[in-house]
């Protein structure tokens, strides 16, 4: 059994100004130095090893490897499948100028309809199934992301059969919707930056639990 530790990424300058990030780089803050560097000390004293740390490539969470690495003595792998959701046209919006756009004729994505932003903001953040294809333009679903970014752990994980303490240093939307993929009926908040997830991966039953 695999001990997977899902790490999101200390505060970002977007995330200061609430903007949606997505795959556009951000930097930290020095409050999201500090909080990568908080986790790290943590888990140190906690006594967690890692063998290895499997991050994203964007420089959030690279930084934020980075940081953890320094304390936790342990090699760093950077996957671009760890990246976070691809919000297609409205990476780097304002989460509130988005919500104040209406759309004519409505915007129409896999069954879904939408006349206005504020509904759009809604569906993302939703944890109603029924929005798991909910996308916003050129953009990817929920689905396309939470399953991009779980096969790279999957696949690393069974082609790397020597590691069995593994960091993953990722995003809060992939991190959250992967949680939710494992254990249906929990809801989940906000991952909070710099917040640390335990789950496992059983390599004979090639799943994911809590």
């Amino acid at each position: 059994m695999v001990n997977i530790y899902l790490i999101r990424h200390g505060q970002t300058e977007l995330n200061v100004k609430n903007m949606i990030s997505g795959q556009v780089e951000t930097n930290l803050t020095p409050l999201g130095r500090q909080q990568a560097l908080d986790t790290a000390l943590k888990l140190h004293e906690e006594g967690v090893i890692f063998d290895v740390i499997l991050s994203s490539p964007l420089q959030r969470a690279k930084d934020t490897a980075e940081i953890i690495s320094s304390v936790i003595k342990a090699p760093l792998v950077f996957d671009s499948d760890l990246m976070e959701f691809n919000n297609g046209d409205y990476e780097g919006t304002s989460v509130e100028d988005l919500k104040q756009k209406h759309f004519n004729p409505s915007y129409k994505i896999n069954g879904l309809e939408f006349d206005n932003g504020a509904d759009m903001v809604a569906a993302y953040s939703s944890f109603d199934s029924k929005y798991d294809v909910f996308a916003y333009p050129n953009g990817e679903t929920k689905i396309q992301a939470r399953d991009r970014f779980m096969g790279a752990v999957r696949k690393y994980l069974q082609t790397h059969r020597e590691v069995e303490n593994l960091a993953v240093v990722a995003h809060g939307g992939v991190i959250r919707f992967m949680i939710l993929k494992i254990s249906p009926q929990s809801i989940e908040e906000k991952i909070k930056n710099a917040e640390v997830k335990l789950v496992r991966f059983d390599r004979d039953k090639n799943c994911f639990m809590i």
